[in-house]
């Protein structure tokens, strides 16, 4: 049928030819950040999604679309909408797009933590001890660490140092 081509080739096209965002100021907990190099990094714009609410439904959406894309580009287990709202604020994200296409390049996603698994260092990762190490006591009442859950960038801006400005972007809040 050719409504069926044609949702076919619209699906297939966004994929090959990436995903698009848009800034809206409705959506209050996605604020435009900028790195420290502006300069070198003129070309592009940096948001900070600073927890995932039901409330936001249409952004929800557009990141679930893309977040599917990761998923099956990093070979990664499928992460749903309910489990990134489930308890809010334990996600947050860091998204860069093109200033002109505003075709997302890069996505970061952090989980904060309460539990981590300890690790040897220069040991490779059979090393890592599966019993996890609480550091519930070692952390100020409303502290947690911030793991990262996703980490990816578009294959023609990689190696440009991108995926270490959206980490430093989190490290300097």
């Amino acid at each position: 049928f050719v409504d069926d081509v044609n949702l076919h080739k619209k699906f297939h096209a966004q994929f090959l030819k990436g995903f698009t965002f848009a800034f809206d100021e409705k959506d209050r907990n996605v604020r435009e950040v900028a790195p420290r190099d502006l300069l070198k990094w003129s070309k592009y714009r940096f948001y900070e999604i600073s927890e995932f609410r039901r409330q936001n439904h249409r952004l929800l959406k557009r990141i679930e679309f893309f977040m599917n894309f990761v998923h099956v580009q990093l070979g990664s287990e499928p992460l749903s909408l309910d489990e990134l709202t489930r308890m809010e604020g334990r996600y947050s994200a860091i998204l860069v797009t093109d200033s002109v296409t505003t075709k997302i390049i890069g996505f970061v996603l952090f989980e904060s933590c309460r539990r981590v698994f300890k690790s040897l260092l220069g040991c490779d990762a059979s090393a890592i001890e599966l019993e996890p190490v609480e550091i519930e006591n070692q952390l100020a009442q409303n502290e947690s660490l911030i793991g990262v859950s996703r980490i990816w960038t578009d294959p023609k801006h990689r190696n440009r140092g991108l995926a270490s400005t959206m980490l430093d972007l989190k490290c300097s809040e």
